[in-house]
């Protein structure tokens, strides 16, 4: 599989030491790497996904990652109606300017996961990444939907750079 745009990160280990990673075509896009617990339960994920950016938005590079973010958000999860988002907001990647997408959503089960969709992109160009960040709040000690961007997927986000 040919990249994009190419990039790098650092897979954090000081927390989580079970983890699993899963690469295309497993799982659509790039990669998805799970941080679980001892007895294999998910605590969080992070999955990436090229994209290319809609040119159409008035040349506002963070508006159309923010329809990026929203647009991978409901992408993410098999029934949209059992989902919200909370916020979509611009954040930073390391040096880049983003947009992450911030909610949750419900599965068959009832299970809650909170979910973080974020569409970074270098200033100028159209070749991005969309991390894909979920978390269980049972296996994480997440008191909030916003504690997150505190997980192993969202660690991992921080340390992304394009090559």
């Amino acid at each position: 599989m040919t990249i994009p745009k190419p990039f790098h990160f650092t897979v954090p280990t000081d927390r989580t030491k079970n983890i699993k990673v899963l690469y295309s075509p497993e799982v659509p896009g790039i990669a998805k790497y799970n941080f679980a617990t001892d007895d294999n339960q998910l605590r969080s994920s992070i999955h990436f996904v090229p994209f290319t950016l809609n040119q159409d938005v008035d040349g506002n590079q963070l508006q159309a990652l923010a329809n990026v973010a929203k647009e991978g958000f409901i992408a993410a999860i098999v029934d949209p109606d059992k989902a919200e988002i909370n916020v979509t907001r611009q954040t930073e990647v390391g040096p880049y300017q983003a947009v992450e997408a911030i909610g949750r959503y419900a599965e068959t089960d009832g299970t809650v996961v909170a979910l973080r969709v974020v569409a970074v992109a270098e200033e100028g160009e159209t070749e991005g990444l969309l991390a894909i960040i979920a978390a269980l709040p049972q296996t994480t000690g997440m008191k909030s939907v916003g504690d997150i961007v505190y997980v192993d997927g969202s660690r991992a986000l921080g340390t992304m750079r394009f090559d």
